[in-house]
Formats: structure tokens, C-alpha cells, sequence
């Protein structure tokens, strides 16, 4: 079963989620894990690639974007469209809906930041995954 871990943030802004979303993948991969970084529109994925080659000047995190005409090997894959069949780890939700294959992945991290339309839209994500029985973890960072 998905394990499901919410890293609540006390940030309002995506920029946060976004930076907090690197520095959870890098950990990650630096685990041996395979990511999905799950965006919200075709324009994030750019953002979020740009994002994880500047976010730390130290660090390297290897990555690329998923495309339905090349599949991806890459330790971490940003999608927005559901083109990453082949991973089954882990996937870190940046959209406002519930992912609708994150039942085949080992572990779901969602980030909250404190903006009220995005806190509204996880409480009901929160409520979703409680209601179907799924073992939910919250951290307040």
C-alpha cells in the first residue's frame, strides 16, 4: 500500500513547495529511489528542470522531462501528463489533484504551503487518501 507523507510548510508561496520539492527529490535520489516530480501544467515542467539545476549551487541532480515519445531512464523524471508508466517508487504531487495512478507507487509525498486555495485543495487530497484506508504521515517543518 502507498505510503503518503504531507511536509507542511510555513510558506505561503510555490516557489517554497518547489524548493522544498528539490530538496525532498535530491534526498531521495541520493537514496537510490526513482522519482516522479508531478507538475501542474505544461509550462511547470521547464520551471521545475531550471529549478533543480540552480536550487542548490553545490549540487548536481540529475533529471530530465517526461514526453510520451521517449521514455525515461533518468533517476528523477518532472511530468505534468502521466507519461511515466515505467516508475513506481516515488512521485511528488505539485498538482491540486489526487495523482490518479499514485496507488502504484511506493510512496506519495504531498507539500503543503499555506496559501488558502492550495490548503483547501489538500485538506480534500488529505480526506481522499484517509478515507480509502491509506497510512498518512504528517511533518511540520
Amino acid at each position: 500500500m502507498t505510503e503518503i507523507d504531507f511536509y507542511i510548510l510555513q510558506d505561503n508561496t510555490l516557489a517554497a513547495r518547489d524548493h522544498f520539492a528539490c530538496r525532498l527529490a535530491e534526498k531521495a535520489l541520493h537514496t537510490g529511489r526513482q522519482i516522479v516530480i508531478r507538475v501542474n501544467s505544461q509550462e511547470h515542467p521547464d520551471s521545475m528542470s531550471d529549478y533543480l539545476w540552480s536550487f542548490k549551487p553545490e549540487s548536481f541532480v540529475p533529471h530530465t522531462i517526461a514526453s510520451e515519445s521517449k521514455p525515461s531512464v533518468a533517476g528523477i523524471v518532472i511530468d505534468w501528463q502521466g507519461h511515466t508508466e515505467a516508475y513506481h517508487d516515488v512521485i511528488i504531487n505539485l498538482q491540486q489533484d489526487v495523482p490518479k495512478e499514485f496507488s502504484r507507487f511506493n510512496k506519495l509525498s504531498e507539500i503543503v504551503v499555506q496559501d488558502k486555495a492550495l490548503l483547501a485543495t489538500t485538506r480534500e487530497s488529505y480526506q481522499y487518501y484517509r478515507d480509502r484506508g491509506y497510512p498518512l504521515k504528517s511533518h511540520k517543518l
